[in-house]
């Protein structure tokens, strides 16, 4: 049967009985060839409403500015994540509001009101934990109506990166596993008004990451488009002196990562470091001779031989 209140505004949900109180089935027809059915708390069904269609009308004011506007429907609904819901404040900030409702609402990975509102916190207190870290922002949490609100700075996440952001961010990510943290998924990058880079989404942070967690973190870092928007024909469009300087700086950077503690983490860095030393090296031996090219020869002979001991 269809849910029987205002509360259901959407005509491709159904809920249906459950069989004890405590777990609600609800099925999703949004086409006549397409059907599935779902399980959640029944506890999570006012949230679960709420969510799926952005309205907090119901909900008592905080005397919270920020999160009255998104009450009172002033504050645009932006987009959503795994774990929550991003409205803009419109003044250079965001507010995350944590939910019971997964990415895929129609899977069954659906939380209870307390487990979201936890997650929410233990996002909040990541960024207070790593408040040191250049890259991590400051953020203000909320608790209200059984629900964890953060207030954000509103970053931009179009832009091409540069080199230079996408070194900071490799930086930050050693400081974050120096402190013994690990991102725990994809890194999320967005950029402020000054250009500077900032990692936006903690909401897995986990503290006590052990090795293969750190070498994960590492992985997705390699994955972050900034890296493949940067080293596709970068070389091609470089001046010999730029190919050259640019060789040498992804050396030191690839450095940072050779650390006998994180095996197998090191080869985005190292093998990006490997490929410009060698480009810059055939360019200048091309333009200059054999002689030329020696020291760039060498560093990439020595920084191979070092990747090869440590990462095999």
């Amino acid at each position: 049967m269809a849910f029987d209140g205002p509360q259901n505004r959407d005509p491709s949900l159904y809920h249906l009985v459950s069989d004890d109180g405590s777990i609600a089935v609800l099925e999703w027809r949004p086409s006549k060839d397409y059907r599935t059915k779902f399980e959640i708390p029944s506890r999570s069904l006012p949230g679960f409403w709420q969510d799926m269609r952005q309205d907090y009308s119901d909900l008592p004011l905080s005397g919270v500015a920020e999160l009255d506007a998104i009450i009172n429907g002033d504050a645009p609904f932006i987009g959503k994540g795994d774990d929550g819901l991003v409205f803009d404040l419109g003044d250079g900030r965001v507010v995350k509001l944590y939910s019971t409702v997964p990415y895929h609402a129609d899977n069954q990975w659906h939380r209870t009101p307390e487990k979201a509102a936890q997650r929410g916190m233990d996002e909040f207190n990541a960024h207070q934990a790593l408040a040191g870290v250049a890259c991590v922002p400051d953020i203000e949490a909320f608790q209200h109506a059984g629900r964890t609100w953060l207030v954000k700075p509103k970053l931009e996440t179009t832009e091409t990166p540069t080199q230079e952001q996408y070194d900071a961010v490799a930086e930050c990510l050693r400081q974050i596993h120096r402190a013994g943290w690990s991102v725990n998924d994809r890194i999320e990058v967005g950029l402020d008004a000054n250009g500077d880079p900032f990692i936006f989404d903690l909401g897995k942070a986990t503290p006590g990451a052990d090795q293969r967690m750190r070498e994960d973190d590492r992985d997705h870092l390699a994955w972050w488009p900034a890296r493949d928007t940067v080293v596709t024909d970068r070389s091609l469009a470089m001046t010999t002196e730029d190919l050259e300087a640019k060789a040498a700086h992804s050396v030191e950077m690839a450095r940072g990562w050779l650390d006998p503690d994180y095996p197998k983490a090191c080869w985005p860095e190292v093998e990006e470091a490997l490929a410009l030393t060698k480009a810059a090296a055939l360019r200048v031996m091309r333009e200059r001779g054999p002689k030329a090219s020696k020291p760039l020869r060498k560093l990439h002979d020595d920084l191979k031989r070092d990747y090869e001991a440590i990462c095999g």
